[in-house]
């Protein structure tokens, strides 16, 4: 069992709790969009873009089992 896990967004401002029992070997790590461009520069940034364009459907693609409103999610 891998304890690698990943945090999408972040925007919820509360610390991170993990329990250790999720693994003997784990890590958390994230990082921010702005600084990630600066370091591999925009060329390199507009590649990446232009890739998730190209494999939108393919390599980047969603399926949904189900989609439900705000409210019952609540």
């Amino acid at each position: 069992m891998s304890g690698e896990k990943f945090i999408y967004g972040g925007l919820d401002p509360p610390p991170t709790a993990l329990k250790r029992a999720i693994s003997m070997s784990w890590g958390l790590g994230g990082w921010l969009l702005t600084p990630m461009i600066e370091k591999i520069g925009m060329e390199k940034f507009q590649g990446m873009r232009q890739r998730v364009g190209r494999e939108i459907k393919t390599t980047f693609a969603s399926s949904y089992a189900q989609e439900i409103s705000l409210r019952e999610m609540l």
